[in-house]
């Protein structure tokens, strides 16, 4: 890739203004165009002790994974005013864990979960990962129509991946056929008349920071942007370099993000030299990629380890194994970058489930 750049990617390393568009726009790119599952919202009522079961916990946003691996249209889905109670006859549940997580999993905690799914098409599960999002004015989103807080999560079925069974799945990608989503809201009236509006980008820069999975965004061999969950993940692999726990580690290098850009050198050498896919930026918008139970130097001593389950035998020698995948996305001028994503596995953080779905006949 050339070290001329249409897009001032600079100016993205070295962000400090919230409200910076570049940073923005790219975010959205990113969760809009995400092929490795589904990435999913809720609106959140201001009072979790007093649930309106018709009106509350509403969806607020839907990836495009929606349609492509659960054959349902996300505009229909999105109108505002459908929650888990048109869509699941056991929706109390559903509410139950959603206010769960809005209580419980705040500030990078993570809500784990294997769950049955059952979209036109579909009988299987989905592994669902939860986080509670705030938004606070200060923050500084120029969605004045925003509510403050959301629950957010990605999922995605339980297949050869998650279960561990493949090591390496290739999955056909084209950005060119995903359509962004315009949110649409109905009037309470009967009127025939829609108000539309685009979901702000602000919200998408919001949701990329706070999401339950890692992810950065790389130029080349250098991290641009990565979330809360990635930073929390590397701090780990970063203290394993500076202790020596990692054979190939510089213990001169005190700089974090260095170590970050080695650990994808890394991952992109696995796919290349172990399964001979190409992660240049141009290839991925074509071709996305699963890595699985693929193991991360971490520093023992020092674990930052954000998820939450219900199984007691969950932490074991399994506990730095993630789900690695990759994709591209497309920026101004036809610039490409890269996108990798790190899911901790089924196996790792919701060990009974696994076992169960792996038992099952």
């Amino acid at each position: 890739m050339s070290d001329t750049s249409i897009l001032d990617l600079s100016s993205i390393i070295s962000i400090s203004n919230k409200n910076n568009s570049i940073l923005n726009e790219l975010c959205r790119s990113v969760i809009e165009r995400y092929p490795l599952g589904v990435i999913f919202s809720k609106k959140s009522p201001s009072n979790l002790n007093d649930i309106n079961y018709d009106k509350d916990f509403c969806y607020y946003y839907f990836s495009f994974g929606l349609e492509q691996r659960c054959l349902l249209k996300r505009i229909d889905m999105c109108t505002g005013y459908i929650n888990a109670k048109h869509d699941f006859p056991d929706y109390k549940q559903y509410f139950d864990d959603d206010i769960k997580v809005m209580k419980l999993y705040t500030n990078n905690q993570i809500y784990s979960i294997c769950e049955p799914w059952s979209p036109p098409g579909i009988h299987s599960y989905v592994y669902t990962r939860k986080t509670a999002m705030t938004i606070n004015s200060s923050d500084g989103s120029n969605d004045t129509s925003m509510s403050s807080s959301y629950m957010l999560g990605c999922f995605d079925l339980v297949d050869d991946v998650a279960l561990g069974i493949t090591s390496f799945k290739r999955i056909s990608y084209n950005v060119t056929t995903i359509l962004p989503l315009l949110r649409v809201s109905t009037p309470e009236s009967s009127s025939i008349l829609f108000s539309v509006r685009a979901i702000s980008d602000d919200w998408f820069r919001h949701a990329f920071d706070a999401l339950p999975n890692g992810i950065a965004i790389i130029d080349g061999m250098t991290i641009i942007h990565s979330n809360q969950q990635w930073n929390i993940i590397m701090s780990n692999v970063n203290k394993s370099y500076d202790n020596g726990d990692n054979n190939n580690n510089n213990n001169n290098d005190s700089n974090n993000r260095d170590n970050d850009n080695n650990m994808v050198s890394i991952i992109n050498e696995w796919f290349t030299m172990m399964y001979g896919f190409n992660t240049s930026p141009s290839s991925l918008l074509t071709s996305a990629a699963w890595m699985s139970s693929k193991k991360l130097p971490h520093d023992h001593h020092h674990h930052h380890y954000n998820d939450h389950h219900h199984d007691k035998d969950d932490n074991d020698n399994h506990q730095y194994y993630y789900d690695i995948g990759t994709y591209g996305i497309m920026m101004q001028e036809q610039r490409a970058v890269q996108v990798i994503v790190l899911r901790p596995t089924m196996n790792s953080v919701v060990k009974s489930a696994w076992k169960a779905v792996m038992s099952k006949d």
